[in-house]
């Protein structure tokens, strides 16, 4: 925000105002982003937006991460099919859920061209449900915060077998 304020040359008091205002307004609405661990994020949309901001913040920050741990992702167009995020390397899809799509839909979709699906969402009763549904081994459910590390791990144990594969272990 303080970036915002800054580009448009206006105080503190200016921007609260005009941004207050939009709210009461209608015109836009307030996003809490929460990124685990500290306060969440504030980030502000045109009301009813889809994808939301929340959505399109965490496959960007997902994307960034993996890339800065040497992945290459493709990210889904906006109206494109599922997955958000594909792993080419890893043959992984990974998919942000936040309630409001057809979560099971999207997993079986991917599930026909990965083989492995990771669902990560912000909501832990979502969460909680989605693993109970979900047996498939090639279905990980986790919390945006920690796809980093999983697919880091999960990167680990591939070469592992593919390693122990060409040994013919």
């Amino acid at each position: 925000m303080v970036e915002r304020r800054k580009l448009l040359g206006w105080d503190k008091e200016k921007y609260s105002e005009v941004v207050e205002k939009l709210i009461s307004n209608g015109v836009i609405e307030k996003v809490r982003v929460p990124m685990g661990k500290g306060r969440p994020l504030v980030l502000y949309q045109q009301k009813g937006k889809r994808p939301s901001v929340k959505h399109e913040y965490y496959v960007h920050w997902i994307v960034n991460e993996l890339t800065s741990k040497g992945f290459v992702c493709r990210v889904a167009k906006i109206g494109e099919e599922k997955p958000d995020i594909e792993v080419p390397s890893l043959k992984t899809a990974i998919n942000i859920e936040l309630g409001k799509s057809e979560v099971e839909e999207n997993i079986q979709s991917a599930l026909e061209r990965f083989e492995k699906v990771i669902v990560c969402s912000d909501n832990k009763n979502l969460l909680k449900k989605l693993k109970e549904q979900n047996e498939d081994k090639k279905v990980l459910i986790s919390e945006i915060w920690d796809i980093p590390s999983l697919i880091s791990i999960n990167a680990v144990l591939m070469l592992a077998i593919r390693v122990s594969e060409k040994r013919g272990c």
